[in-house]
């Protein structure tokens, strides 16, 4: 009786120690079923990433809490993952396994990046044609520039900054803190105010400036670590479009980059390339008996009079009744490195002959630098216009015109009247005392805009 009992004894046992194996492998395959690959999250305040499965082997990099990881396979509870060229082993109790939907979520999220104003963050942005490296640069924004955002596809941003529309990449743009720069729900539509334009530094920003090193390097970045694209040589006058700290974005020939303005002296000469308007068999405008080619050169043969009077050199695109092509005038102000280009022109009302005033049209394709220098020169002729004529003051405004577009000067075109208005024809525009003081406030605003550039 006592070995039955035995007996019945040890196949308990057995059958408890069969069951508690069978369990435990049970629960392992539950738990290693829960180690699968896939996105996981560290919920540390910092994770070592390591070369082996293990405590003890070399640290390979650490990973910061919320970082996302990509992991592959399991080795006991450390797992080895992926986060952008880091790979290695981690500890698998520091990971937090993201779901699917969370996932999708955060891919959607980011497909869909918040849009509205951002700041630039670089210290120099290129503005391109199209979304990639690949395109042409249709500008440089500098560090601070706000802009415009209407969409973000694969890390290209699609902006508007001042007039300008163009791609740069997503990642040198920051969300505005500021509450007072919420564009009330995201939406595009409105434009921003053109930015302000820096402060000017102790070296002029832009215009022609002479080489005073031995040799300069002329670079592709701001910096002294980026790579040299050409050399420049003493006395060798470059343009200036903008400056990025000590930098300078230059312009030589067919030579573009970037040099140290510690190595730029100012040229010692102004110069200011003055553009009649039409000419030859072109006669522009035409009203009241007056042909418009002819009003904007005598306003412009006064203009040089007084700025050559002022020691400052005047190149013309005319000084006769002579057609010149658009490209051709754009190409007369390049090639002798004026400062700036002003071209003069008379209005016509297009059938509306009660339309009068004067305005004043720029153009900000380029760099921010030189848009925001031609805003500023026809803010000032404009504002002088108006005081010396006491004419109607119609503003300064964007015009998509070729000498305006295609300049890489800070460029202007004023429209001194309307030439289809009788009262305006007849008593200004056919008045020479109208056309000299038309002059004079040409000649007035462009020495403000020296001044604002403190040359």
């Amino acid at each position: 009786m006592l070995k039955h009992h035995k007996f019945i004894l040890l196949l308990a046992l057995a059958l408890f120690v069969l069951s508690s194996t069978a369990f435990n492998a049970f629960s392992l395959q539950a738990a290693a079923s829960t180690k699968s690959a896939g996105t996981y999250s560290v919920n540390a305040t910092s994770l070592n990433v390591r070369q082996a499965a293990n405590a003890s082997s070399r640290g390979l990099g650490t990973l910061k809490h919320g970082t996302k990881v990509s992991v592959s396979k399991w080795s006991g509870n450390w797992a080895y993952m992926a986060s952008g060229k880091l790979k290695g082993y981690v500890s698998g109790t520091y990971l937090t396994k993201v779901s699917s939907s969370s996932t999708a979520q955060a891919s959607s999220t980011s497909s869909t990046t918040t849009l509205g104003q951002k700041e630039v963050n670089a210290a120099s942005l290129y503005m391109r044609k199209g979304p990639g490296t690949n395109y042409s640069t249709i500008g440089v924004l500098t560090k601070g520039t706000k802009v415009t955002v209407y969409s973000i596809k694969n890390n290209w941003a699609y902006i508007l900054s001042g007039k300008t529309k163009g791609y740069v990449s997503a990642k040198y743009l920051s969300v505005i803190q500021s509450s007072s720069s919420s564009n009330n729900g995201g939406s595009a539509s409105v434009p921003p105010t053109a930015p302000k334009p820096a402060p000017t530094p102790s070296k002029p920003s832009s215009g022609v400036r002479i080489v005073t090193a031995a040799y300069l390097n002329v670079r592709s970045g701001p910096d002294a670590g980026t790579k040299a694209v050409g050399v420049l040589k003493a006395g060798n006058a470059v343009t200036v479009q903008s400056t990025t700290g000590s930098w300078a974005y230059i312009v030589f020939g067919s030579l573009k980059g970037y040099v140290s303005v510690n190595y730029l002296s100012a040229s010692g000469q102004r110069i200011i390339c003055i553009d009649p308007g039409h000419g030859g068999k072109d006669d522009g405008a035409s009203g009241n008996g007056l042909l418009e080619k002819d009003i904007n050169l005598s306003i412009g043969l006064k203009v040089r009079t007084l700025l050559e009077n002022a020691g400052i050199k005047v190149v013309m695109t005319r000084t006769d009744d002579t057609f010149i092509p658009l490209q051709t005038r754009v190409d007369i102000g390049e090639q002798a490195h004026a400062d700036a280009y002003v071209s003069i022109h008379t209005n016509s009302g297009d059938g509306d002959t009660s339309a009068n005033g004067i305005e004043t049209f720029y153009n900000t394709t380029g760099s921010v630098q030189r848009g925001n220098d031609s805003i500023k020169m026809a803010g000032f002729i404009q504002q002088r216009m108006v005081q010396e004529m006491g004419s109607e003051d119609r503003g300064t405004k964007f015009g998509d015109l070729h000498v305006l577009r295609e300049n890489s000067l800070p460029a202007i075109l004023v429209e001194v009247g309307f030439i289809t208005n009788k009262k305006e024809a007849t008593q200004k525009l056919a008045s020479d005392k109208y056309r000299n003081l038309a002059a004079q406030a040409i000649y007035l605003g462009i020495l403000d805009y020296y001044n604002y550039k403190g040359q």
